[in-house]
C-alpha cells in the first residue's frame, strides 16, 4: 500500500525527529526517530512493505517487527490526518 503526505502540513526536522503541524486542525505532533524514518520513506513514495524492509535493515531488527512498527505508525498518521491512502 502506498500513502501520501496530506497537503497543508508544516514539517520541520530536528535532529532525528520530525515535528509536524496541521494548521487546519491546530495539531502539533512529534515523530520519534523510527516514525521519522517511516515518514521520510512515505514522502519518497515507498510502499509500506518496502519501508518495513528498509527499516529492518537500518535498525537491524526483524522484518516482522519492522512491519508491525510501520503499520502502527501509518495507522496513527492516517488517524491524525497526516497521511492519505494513494488511489490506484
Amino acid at each position: 500500500m502506498i500513502y501520501h503526505i496530506s497537503k497543508g502540513l508544516i514539517q520541520q526536522k530536528i535532529d532525528k525527529k520530525i515535528i509536524i503541524f496541521n494548521e487546519d486542525k491546530s495539531l502539533l505532533f512529534t515523530l520519534n526517530e523510527t516514525a521519522a524514518f517511516i515518514f521520510q520513506q512515505i514522502k519518497k513514495g515507498t510502499p509500506a512493505n518496502e519501508i518495513a524492509t528498509n527499516l529492518a535493515k537500518h535498525y537491524l531488527v526483524s522484518e516482522i517487527s519492522a512491519l508491525s512498527d510501520v503499520e502502527k505508525t501509518i495507522k496513527s498518521l492516517v488517524k491524525k490526518g497526516f497521511l492519505i491512502e494513494a488511489k490506484t
